[in-house]
């Protein structure tokens, strides 16, 4: 099969280090540098929703029914870890079968859906993985792998009114539809924002704002519409544009930042760095902040204790350059560890930052700093969505037809690309020990090799097929 096969609803494309056995990661990059995409889809129903943590990621379908694959380490798939600590192929979460999913969220390794509202009006959170700091929000255990439903201490009213959930790394929120925004799990670095909150919150927790409003610079901070979550920072939009922020680096009390101008979207990077879409179509980027010595650090935290000040109270955003094309805006972006992605409104995909694993989809593992279009399937594929994992990708994708043409970029650069297929459980698991996240995060950062392009016939490079599989 190759991508012809792919049914007009579409499937996911998934690069860099996913843990995916039908991408061989780990040999593809020993052999050239260069990590091989992955594609799959529903036989019959369209992807939805997805979502990705630090080394595993969710995604839903129409008729309701929740997939996932990566770490099992605490049971973030469903399955208990002593049956199967690792899911190489996209499995079934047999317990949320055919429950309606409204949103879902991954963190490091847990997860926590929102489901629809049912024929009575009731809408339902469940949660499921690791539960060492609370971030199910669920009482009594360490870890489920089984989704258990979550409930907030105001009762019914929280989750009925509950439009979204986010997760950080290990702590979760959720917004409500007039704007109310409720915490639990860790705030060791204050990220849930409320400085009458305790180091581990163990259940859906208001988070009061009057911080925001009295330390605002403007007050008009008017409702908010939107939340984001970084590893260990919080932050919300508010229907004025304005951005919240709160954990490490900043204060542990959501504060007013500074930004050049105001937010529609934000998507916070594991090292910190916030990448901001702003109402008028421009993407922003902070700069990094730069670890402060012991004694600096001491100083800002007395100072923090004292007042709720920031940490860092002049964050510098760059703006980016984007070779968009006349008409196209940015749609959707994402931010993994040390990388960053965003679709356009016409279906392209911009990949920047670390690319060691893949992650960036630019064909030879090199880092960018500045955002490009990824070129390889420009001719064939409309991406929709965008989600980073720690250091892979997700994109939704659906073939792209005659009245939605390609980049400019794509047709100066690239011959049309076809990707090929072979059945999932043809690969073969590298017998190697793989490295850790950390180790790969700190240790000696691989040399993309150069390898000298295989010609066809024609005398163009032949192109390397992507693997494939179809969920039946």
């Amino acid at each position: 099969m190759n991508l012809e096969n792919l049914p007009p609803h579409g499937g996911l494309l998934v690069f860099g280090k996913s843990r995916l056995k039908t991408q061989q990661l780990n040999s593809t990059l020993k052999s050239d540098g260069v990590a091989t995409p992955n594609f799959f889809w529903l036989k019959t129903q369209k992807i939805t929703h997805i979502a990705s943590g630090d080394q595993h990621a969710l995604f839903a379908s129409q008729n309701g029914r929740c997939y996932g694959f990566g770490l099992n380490d605490w049971g973030q798939m469903g399955m208990e870890k002593e049956n199967k600590n690792e899911i190489v192929k996209p499995v079934l979460i047999k317990q949320l079968k055919n429950i309606p999913i409204m949103d879902l969220a991954c963190g490091r390794s847990h997860n926590v859906l929102l489901t629809s509202a049912n024929s009575t009006g009731n809408k339902q959170i469940f949660a499921f993985g690791s539960n060492t700091d609370s971030q199910l929000g669920i009482v009594g255990c360490s870890a489920t792998a089984t989704p258990m439903t979550v409930s907030g201490k105001s009762g019914a009213v929280f989750p009925n009114t509950v439009i979204r959930v986010v997760c950080g790394s290990d702590f979760s929120l959720a917004l409500t539809n007039d704007g109310i925004v409720y915490a639990w799990g860790d705030n060791e670095c204050g990220q849930l924002g409320d400085v009458s909150f305790k180091h581990e919150v163990t259940q859906p927790t208001r988070v009061k704002l009057s911080h925001a409003t009295t330390k605002s610079k403007h007050k008009n901070l008017g409702t908010i519409i939107n939340i984001c979550t970084g590893y260990h920072i919080s932050a919300l939009i508010s229907s004025t544009g304005m951005v919240l922020v709160a954990g490490e680096n900043y204060s542990n009390a959501f504060r007013e930042l500074s930004t050049p101008e105001p937010a529609r979207q934000l998507a916070i990077s594991g090292n910190g760095q916030i990448l901001l879409l702003s109402e008028s179509g421009k993407i922003y980027l902070s700069a990094e902040i730069e670890d402060a010595d012991e004694d600096e650090t001491a100083n800002m935290e007395k100072q923090v204790e004292k007042t709720d000040n920031y940490y860092y109270t002049n964050t510098q955003f760059n703006q980016l350059t984007v070779p968009l094309e006349s008409d196209e805006i940015i749609a959707s972006i994402s931010a993994g560890y040390s990388h960053y992605a965003f679709t356009t409104s016409k279906g392209n995909l911009f990949t920047f930052g670390e690319g060691s694993q893949g992650q960036l989809c630019n064909g030879d593992c090199s880092r960018l700093d500045s955002p490009k279009l990824v070129s390889k399937f420009g001719r064939d594929l409309f991406f929709e969505k965008v989600v980073c994992g720690g250091s892979f990708t997700v994109t939704s994708v659906r073939k792209r037809t005659d009245n939605q043409p390609f980049h400019s970029e794509v047709a100066d650069s690239v011959p049309n690309v076809v990707p090929g297929a072979v059945v999932g459980n043809s690969s073969v698991v590298p017998t190697e020990k793989k490295p850790g996240f950390f180790d790969k995060l700190f240790g000696s950062k691989r040399k993309a090799e150069s390898a000298k392009p295989e010609l066809g016939p024609d005398g163009q490079p032949i192109a390397k097929k992507s693997k494939s599989c179809t969920i039946l």
